[in-house]
């Protein structure tokens, strides 16, 4: 992301040097925001965006996965249902699916060009899902965390994200997890000890 922000900013003109403070600082998550923190015009977000969005579509080396995340879905997925929530483009998650053979273990993707806010969006792919028992909305952000309240769902946060564990603690998520065995292990243990056949939803962000 900061990548891509930079090779925008100076495409369009203005050359800039983005960092973690930035993407801490925008808040939600967003390349809009992003760029406001950079300090670029309001008249200039949305070309910066649109610029950005197309370097990220368009990368030709595959994301990288944190390790043991694409283990932990894949079991996840083998016992409960698992859908994505995210401000990225639908094409970029499903490339990154794709990339990364995990398409098969995600039921639903809804990105940033599905309509609705971020709580919206949780709440329609629950509706898609046909239950709300047992919800879990993963995420590494704290308008993840804030997404998952506003939708009256458990919110559980990863701390090897864009925020610090710091800042995602003061958001107050129901679950926080500093590596992906514990990510497992609470989910596990939210299930009383282990998953069962009513195969309740996860929704991931997607970055």
């Amino acid at each position: 992301m900061l990548r891509f922000s930079a090779i925008a900013c100076g495409e369009l003109g203005y050359p800039c040097q983005p960092s973690r403070a930035h993407l801490e600082a925008a808040d939600p998550m967003s390349f809009a925001n992003l760029g406001r923190q950079l300090g670029l015009p309001e008249a200039a977000i949305p070309a910066y965006v649109q610029r950005s969005l197309e370097l990220f579509n368009h990368n030709p080396d595959p994301l990288t996965i944190f390790p043991g995340m694409a283990n932990v879905v894949t079991q996840v997925s083998l016992q409960a249902r698992v859908g994505i929530v995210s401000g990225n483009t639908t094409f970029t998650i499903r490339k990154f699916l794709e990339d990364h053979r995990l398409t098969r273990t995600v039921q639903l993707v809804l990105g940033m060009d599905t309509p609705g806010t971020k709580p919206e969006k949780i709440v329609q792919a629950l509706d898609r899902f046909g239950s709300r028992d047992g919800a879990i909305f993963i995420g590494d952000t704290v308008s993840d965390v804030r997404a998952a309240q506003e939708a009256a769902v458990v919110s559980l946060a990863v701390t090897w994200g864009h925020h610090s564990r710091q800042k995602l603690m003061d958001a107050g998520p129901d679950y926080l997890v500093d590596t992906p065995d514990e990510l497992f292990a609470v989910l596990a243990g939210l299930k009383s000890g282990g998953f069962n056949a009513g195969r309740e939803p996860f929704i991931l962000p997607g970055g």
